[in-house]
Formats: C-alpha cells, sequence, structure tokens
C-alpha cells in the first residue's frame, strides 16, 4: 500500500470543544492546540475579507482529521451544515489549476492567503470531483504544519 495522495479530511462542525471529544472517543485520536487561524479570505462575488477559524488536527495521521468550526456567511458557514467538507493535500500532489490529461481546470472558489498576500490555501469546486470539495494546501506550509502537529505553534 502507498501513503494517502491526501494529507486531511476536514469536518465542519457546530461547536468545536463537543465535536474533538466525540471524534477523539469514536476515532481514538488526540488533537493539537485548538487555534484561531487568520487570514484574508477570497471568494467569487464577495471579494477578500478578513477570516478567524478556529480548527484543530488529530496528531495521529495522515490522513488527519481537520475540525472547522462553522464561522461567517461564506464556505465556513454552519448554513453548510455539520459534517464533511473536504479532502486536503499538499500542491505537489495535487493539481492546482489543472485537470488531468483531457480534463478541464478544476474550478477555484476560494482562496487564502497569509499576512503577507502570500496564497496559501485553495480550494476547488466538488462539481468536477462527484461532490467532494478539494482543499490544496501550498509547499511551504509543510514544515509549519509538521511543527503545529508535532506540538509546536501554529503559523498564520
Amino acid at each position: 500500500m502507498t501513503a494517502a495522495p491526501f494529507f486531511h479530511v476536514g469536518f465542519l462542525v457546530q461547536d468545536l470543544d463537543s465535536a474533538t471529544e466525540r471524534f477523539g472517543d469514536v476515532f481514538g485520536v488526540s488533537w493539537t492546540k485548538r487555534t484561531t487561524t487568520h487570514s484574508t479570505f477570497w471568494e467569487p462575488g464577495v471579494g477578500k475579507v478578513a477570516l478567524e477559524l478556529d480548527v484543530t488536527y488529530s496528531v495521529e495521521g495522515p490522513p488527519h482529521i481537520e475540525l472547522l468550526q462553522a464561522t461567517g456567511d461564506g464556505l465556513y458557514s454552519a448554513r453548510r451544515g455539520e459534517g464533511f467538507h473536504h479532502i486536503g493535500g499538499w500542491s505537489t500532489n495535487l493539481p492546482m489549476d489543472e485537470g488531468g490529461p483531457g480534463d478541464p481546470p478544476l474550478e477555484r472558489i476560494a482562496a487564502q492567503f497569509n499576512g503577507a498576500g502570500e496564497l496559501i490555501v485553495s480550494h476547488f469546486s466538488p462539481d468536477q470531483l462527484h461532490g467532494v470539495m478539494l482543499e490544496v494546501i501550498t509547499e511551504g506550509r509543510r514544515e509549519m504544519m509538521r511543527e503545529w502537529l508535532d506540538g509546536g505553534p501554529f503559523v498564520d
């Protein structure tokens, strides 16, 4: 068996504290320190807005379990309902703006940028992947994520 082509699976939840307890009990995983991320978020028709998102990852993995507390009116809105949100991977393992041979490009439906304005995460339409949203994290975030999973700080 080869390594999974993805890094994590993300779930949108109403209450991060109760979700970590329940997911932890069911899957037998422990969690990174809960953190509030700060980034600039872009969606078509909305433009760029500030985003604060409460998140944690299972320490065990990959693939890791990511829990995101619902917030705002966009991609992370509670109106999307609790449950499976996306599959996430690194830009070196997954396409950014292109499909496979003969496939149309994947449609970017949202993006996140760090404080320096650099692209750090892209979200691609579930319409082109049988209803599954794809989240692609830029390779430059890999070391920070490894350190966070090992107990270090999360760096926006």
